[in-house]
């Protein structure tokens, strides 16, 4: 004879436990993509901003003056939205908690940007010359 046993959970754990599956898994996807992030600066052309690069692509840019964290919607953003049902307010606390604690920096809003703003920051970061240092010309 088998008997089995059914474990009763109201709505309201269901859902929590649910929200905690889905915040470790999403926990999990923010952990892997930060990984061997590439920090680049240009205070001349970009003077508030850090941008993180892997790859070769700008996947984030951080304006230290005003707080806000821009993602590339693309293959993150997108990626809370369709896999883990986040809405855009989820989204937002998600990342502000993870870059906070991962970043060390405030963040005041973080929101996604345009398709093309990445790509002129990674066409600005390929064709910078930048100018070698007075040492190293007078060893030339």
């Amino acid at each position: 004879m088998i008997i089995n046993t059914v474990t009763y959970l109201p709505p309201r754990i269901k859902r929590m436990v649910l929200i905690e599956k889905k915040s470790q898994s999403a926990k999990s996807f923010f952990l892997n993509y930060i990984q061997g992030l590439e920090v680049k600066i240009d205070k001349d052309d970009y003077r508030d901003y850090v941008f993180y690069f892997k790859n070769g692509r700008c996947l984030f840019k951080y304006n230290e003056k005003n707080g806000y964290f821009h993602c590339k919607y693309d293959g993150f953003w997108s990626v809370f939205v369709r896999e883990y049902h986040m809405n855009h307010q989820q989204i937002k606390a998600f990342i502000k908690n993870g870059v906070e604690e991962h970043f060390k920096f405030k963040v005041t809003t973080p929101c996604h940007w345009s398709i093309s703003s990445p790509f002129k920051v990674e066409e600005h970061f390929k064709f910078k010359v930048t100018t070698p240092p007075l040492l190293y010309l007078a060893n030339c």
